[in-house]
């Protein structure tokens, strides 16, 4: 009984957070590390997996297409910058940048970085180890 109680408690505080900040973020899909420098505004996280480092900056949107098994993937130490968007079911490589309203629908090999409507590559990410 107490811990059914405390399972609730734990949901209701967590909707709660999430509606004051404009954040969604599904449930174990993160690796640790994650961070998220400006919350104001909204960020939804709706990914099959999400690597460890992994920056999101607001208005971020990483998101399913037509259900929810076509949910992208994103690797290790990868930078969203404000406003881009992430939809389908896509791979993206590990550090990987995707600059300023970029919209991403292909995947994405590893160091790369991605800037455009429909997102290009128009570089190599130079902190690549």
């Amino acid at each position: 009984m107490f811990v059914h109680l405390v399972k609730v408690v734990v949901r209701v505080r967590k909707y709660r957070q999430g509606i004051k900040y404009g954040i969604h973020i599904s449930p174990n899909a993160c690796g640790y590390g994650l961070h998220i420098p400006h919350i104001v505004g909204g960020v939804i996280i709706n990914a099959s997996r999400v690597g460890n480092y992994c920056i999101f900056n607001t208005g971020v949107v990483i998101g399913n297409k037509d259900c929810q098994e076509n949910r992208p993937t994103i690797g290790d130490n990868c930078e969203f910058a404000i406003g881009s968007k992430v939809y389908g079911k896509i791979t993206i490589g590990d550090n990987v940048i995707v600059a300023p309203n970029s919209v991403v629908y292909k995947d994405v090999e590893s160091g790369m970085v991605m800037s455009g409507v429909p997102a290009q590559v128009i570089g190599r990410n130079k902190k690549t180890v």
